[in-house]
């Protein structure tokens, strides 16, 4: 078994521990017993892994773990031990397999452990399953940074931003067998540098505001640029000295809706 550059490239650059390292080094220049060796297991102890090894595998494509190739079982070791988010697709089928801290990214997908990646990620599959086949097609790796995706997870569809790259993983005799898929969600990221954006823009443009009413007008019109993230907003003034519990309030009102 050998993997490509690029995937020892990823996993190197990866929170890996002493051991591990070796391990991953093992995929670029495994030694002769270790190249032919087919008594690879799965090793650990995770809460994906125990997944893994209780999930019923006889009517499965891939068949039982101890059929898998060594391809496969070095590179689940390998992930199922990172602290950093990895998942891969494996096979024809794009099987998915991921570690525990890629569980959060599945959300009520999880457990989503051996099954189809078109069937997990039918909502974005026409857009990965492209970059994926190039992989396949040309060996070498994508590498996607804050990409914008929207998955249907939660029960809703969710604005969700990615960085990942995808890399192909050769099995023993040199053909396909998989795609690694070291990734990070950058979605709270981003947002929040969007939002801190919409807030910093309404600053700027009441600034030569004048009057409380200007303030209402601009503020207003300035939150209705970017209905992505204020989908609605009401700006409203209290008179001098009300109660602001009972909701008394001036007769100069703005009301914005972007949605």
């Amino acid at each position: 078994m050998a993997a490509s550059p690029g995937l020892v490239d990823q996993l190197l650059q990866t929170s890996l521990t002493p051991e591990q390292r070796a391990l991953v080094l093992q995929l670029q220049n495994p030694t002769g017993d270790q190249a032919s060796n087919s008594s690879w297991s799965l090793r650990g102890d995770t809460p994906m892994l125990k997944m893994i090894l209780e999930k019923d595998w006889s009517s499965h494509p891939l068949g039982p773990p101890a059929r898998w190739s060594p391809a496969l079982i070095m590179l689940l070791n390998m992930m199922l031990a990172s602290k950093s988010p990895m998942l891969c697709y494996w096979g024809d089928g794009f099987y998915v397999f991921y570690n525990d801290a890629g569980i959060d990214l599945f959300a009520d997908k999880h457990p989503a452990i051996g099954e189809k990646g078109e069937d997990v990620w039918g909502e974005i599959w026409d857009i990965i399953c492209i970059e994926m086949q190039q992989v396949i097609k040309t060996g070498e790796a994508t590498w996607s940074y804050d990409r914008p995706l929207f998955f249907l997870r939660n029960q809703y569809l969710e604005e969700v931003f990615l960085t990942w790259s995808f890399s192909l993983v050769y099995e023993q005799d040199g053909s396909y067998g998989g795609i690694f898929t070291p990734f990070s969600e950058t979605t709270q990221r981003i947002l929040y540098e969007r939002r801190i954006a919409v807030l910093r823009d309404v600053g700027d443009e009441c600034w030569s505001c004048r009057s409380a009413a200007d303030v209402c007008e601009t503020s207003t019109r300035q939150l209705g640029v970017d209905p992505k993230d204020v989908t609605f907003s009401v700006i409203y003034q209290y008179r001098d000295g009300a109660d602001p519990s009972l909701g008394d309030t001036s007769s100069s009102s703005s009301l914005s809706s972007s949605a």
